[in-house]
């Protein structure tokens, strides 16, 4: 079932307008999250990102790079909970029954539902999706980043994974 919380229930927390500076907004959205979290196991937590937040989305600072989305979504896997970030922006898009259907499957997938699974498929096989982005680092140099997105075994159920980080060399032998 799908339940949006009324404004000023204990399940809707507003955070302050203007956020003092990235860290600190980042930091206030997953400590609020984790709370939410802990109170109501099984959550998914929805975050909302007003355009007004635009510039703490990301920043780049003497070789560091920071992503609010990441930052953010690092933060719940490690503490086992799922959440949903919607821009203010992705609301005012013309696609209004795209943005919709991928926002139900999304929290309908994110409440540990499955939505669908393909027939006849072999039983001691998982199907997994790898996405990869090629990125050059703060001293020029070219990192591939790969990454699992999704993972299921043959009856559509989501698989629990953990990430291990392994450079890659790049380069003739």
């Amino acid at each position: 079932m799908l339940e949006i919380p009324d404004n000023g229930t204990d399940k809707w927390i507003n955070i302050e307008d203007t956020p003092k500076d990235t860290i600190s907004l980042a930091q206030s959205i997953c400590h609020k999250a984790g709370c939410l979290a802990d109170k109501y196991p099984g959550i998914v937590v929805v975050i909302y990102i007003p355009t007004a937040w635009s510039q703490h989305k990301q920043f780049k600072h003497d070789g560091e790079s920071f992503d609010l989305h990441n930052f953010i979504k690092a933060y719940a896997a490690q503490r086992s909970f799922t959440t949903q970030i919607i821009e203010e922006k992705t609301l005012n898009d013309p696609m209004v029954c795209e943005i919709c259907w991928w926002l139900s499957l999304a929290l309908f997938v994110k409440a540990m539902r499955t939505p669908w699974a393909l027939a006849n498929l072999d039983s001691d096989t998982a199907y997994a999706g790898i996405g990869y982005s090629v990125k050059t680092n703060s001293k020029g140099k070219v990192d591939i980043v790969l990454g699992c997105s999704h993972i299921y075994n043959a009856k559509g159920q989501g698989l629990r994974y953990k990430f291990i980080s392994v450079p890659l060399k790049l380069g003739r032998s």
